[in-house]
């Protein structure tokens, strides 16, 4: 169970900000922190170092931190692209909305961040209510995770609920009831994983177990690792489906660059997959 306590205080800080203007705000708020007080913070050699050029899961706050700065938004940005897009085909509607969500390796809930965006933003939050799933190995991505979502929610007038699982994808359990009788299924920017890749038969087995309704979002860079396990989530997802998106996108975007301590505009290329089946 998480404490806020153990949430670093300038997390928490950050967090009024995402509250009112959420995950832009909230980015924003950090990245005029971690300028002004580089001193405090790592430095992209030692992050660089520590994290295995973030490969490695993250350890501490001072990591948490320097990810969110250096990469956050971008991710962001590619998970609210494709969910509004995917959202387009979806049955929303003004009455009721009712989602069990489920953000496999969500870090510290960037997908699940955009989601909520994305809903408030729609004129949805206070007639939806999620179950949300978070799955993470790293404790401070998911202890981040889970509050940040919580605040956000609460802001909005999302209904939300979350569970927890500090593990890895191949050791993960999916619940088999689903009250909501709709899941949608979150994979951000992990698809590239050779790790990842490996635990893909295990999930999508799980997934297919769960009655109902099933939207599966998946975004990440345009690699050749990441487009082969684009390529073997396809194949394992069930025949009868319809295929919401796939494609690449190539997108501008704003983003504060941590090697040289200014903001810049950059290209963004994504690759995006949406699908959509009943079980």
């Amino acid at each position: 169970m998480m404490n806020a306590h153990i949430i670093n205080a300038h997390i928490m800080n950050a967090t009024d900000s995402l509250c009112v203007g959420g995950f832009e705000s909230y980015y924003r708020s950090l990245v005029q922190y971690f300028a002004n007080n580089k001193r405090d913070n790592l430095s992209y050699t030692q992050f660089r170092i520590s994290t295995n050029r973030a490969k490695s899961q993250l350890k501490c706050d001072k990591e948490a931190i320097f990810y969110t700065v250096a990469y956050a938004w971008t991710h962001y940005l590619s998970a609210k692209r494709l969910l509004t897009q995917t959202f387009e085909s979806i049955e929303f509607n003004a009455q009721n909305n009712s989602w069990q969500v489920i953000d496999y390796g969500c870090g510290q809930g960037i997908a699940s961040l955009a989601l909520l965006d994305h809903i408030a933003e729609a004129g949805y939050a206070h007639n939806t209510s999620i179950d949300l799933v978070l799955i993470e190995p790293s404790v401070i991505s998911l202890n981040i995770a889970k509050f940040l979502c919580k605040r956000l929610a609460q802001a909005c007038g999302i209904k939300l609920t979350v569970q927890t699982q500090v593990c890895h994808l191949d050791e993960a359990v999916l619940p088999k009831q689903n009250a909501c009788s709709k899941t949608l299924h979150l994979m951000s920017n992990i698809v590239d994983i050779p790790e990842v890749q490996d635990s893909l038969e295990h999930i999508t087995d799980l997934m297919n177990q769960i009655k109902g309704e099933h939207v599966l979002a998946a975004t990440g860079p345009i690699y050749p690792n990441n487009t082969e396990g684009f390529n073997k989530l396809y194949n394992l997802a069930p025949e009868v489906l319809d295929c919401l998106v796939n494609k690449q996108e190539f997108f501008c975007n704003e983003e504060y660059k941590v090697t040289g301590g200014y903001w810049y505009t950059r290209d963004t290329d994504r690759q995006f997959l949406a699908l959509k089946w009943q079980n």
